[in-house]
């Protein structure tokens, strides 16, 4: 990470449908949909936070070319086995910048100016910033999140394959 670029190695969890566009056309902060914190895409810090944007990926579908993961399994699984019952989180390199900082998405921290440039939420008010961090506090209660405006600023590193596993219980 680069720290005159405020650069942050951070989590971004997703749907299979999703992933294939993600990973070969980026991660587009202007098709995002609106979130507490605007429309743009959404990181983390902790990889509990983002478990709750996750959907499972159940099975190897490489030979079956009409479903719709067909393509993103011919690209990830050329060599490796689909191990049925995953989800994907993508490691990116963030650049963070100066961010804006808020508790409640609607103003900044310090001075209760608003965050956003209008009522789209797609760009916040001061235009050197690309990024909010929200912090813990009124809308956030165990994880800050980070959004980002600006797609120049995502670089996607890695995807990983995770699958849930029960320890601490023999529940259903």
């Amino acid at each position: 990470p680069r720290a005159e670029a405020n650069e942050a190695l951070l989590l971004h969890g997703t749907k299979p449908h999703h992933l294939h566009s993600i990973l070969f056309e980026g991660l587009d902060p202007q098709i995002s949909s609106d979130g507490l914190f605007g429309r743009g895409t959404y990181f983390a810090e902790d990889a509990a936070k983002v478990d709750q944007y996750l959907g499972v990926d159940l099975r190897d579908r490489k030979g079956e070319p009409a479903h719709a993961l067909h393509r993103l399994h011919h690209k990830l699984y050329t060599n490796l086995p689909h191990k049925g019952h995953v989800y994907y989180v993508l490691v990116c390199s963030v650049a963070l910048g100066d961010p804006s900082r808020t508790r409640d998405g609607r103003t900044e921290l310090g001075g209760g100016e608003p965050l956003f440039a209008d009522e789209e939420r797609r760009a916040l008010r001061r235009p050197a910033r690309h990024a909010a961090l929200a912090e813990l506090g009124e809308r956030v209660v165990r994880f800050r999140e980070l959004v980002l405006f600006r797609p120049e600023a995502i670089q996607i590193e890695l995807v990983v394959a995770v699958q849930r596993t029960r320890r601490f219980c023999d529940c259903s």
